[in-house]
């Protein structure tokens, strides 16, 4: 919930122009959705004739076919998370953020599109060594990374297996 766009939508925090109703994926339903509704053309109809029932998958499989909604709406989500990239990076200079999520599925056009808003807002000294790249772990990633994370924790000695064990 960091303020990206003091004239941005207003989220679900109560703020304006948080990344989160920038650039989610719930974002960007609702605004193709909206936009549908308004009348803009779109082959998205063609997928789900009922507005309110358009997901991200109707609006990934119109991209991929060329259609200008979803390839606006993305390419303005996408802008505005690499802003949001760029404060991560400015802020805690890594060497390299990995991007995860169905949007993956358009690695060339999204890591295309936020390479150049990332660039655009970063600094650059934090650019020359600095990578940006898709996920290749899929749908999977939240759950192995949740994974990891126990597994960490687990040799560290700061978790039991017990813990686990238990809860069965």
């Amino acid at each position: 919930h960091t303020v990206i766009s003091d004239n941005g939508p207003q989220c679900s925090c109560g703020k304006y122009g948080c990344l989160e109703a920038l650039s989610s994926e719930n974002s960007i339903v609702e605004n193709v959705q909206r936009k549908v509704k308004q009348g803009y053309p779109s082959t998205i109809t063609l997928l789900e004739d009922d507005p309110d029932n358009i997901n991200i998958d109707h609006i990934y499989r119109a991209a991929t076919d060329g259609d200008e909604l979803a390839l606006n709406t993305l390419n303005h989500a996408v802008h505005y998370l690499g802003i949001g990239i760029s404060i991560l990076v400015n802020l805690f200079n890594p060497e390299k953020v990995i991007v995860t999520g169905a949007g993956v599925h358009f690695e060339d056009y999204v890591v295309r599109t936020l390479q150049t808003s990332f660039s655009r807002h970063a600094l650059k000294t934090n650019v020359k060594h600095f990578e940006l790249a898709a996920s290749l772990l899929g749908d999977k990633a939240d759950v192995l990374g949740a994974g990891t994370l126990w597994i960490n924790e687990l040799f560290k000695g700061e978790s039991s297996l017990s813990i686990l064990l238990n809860q069965s």
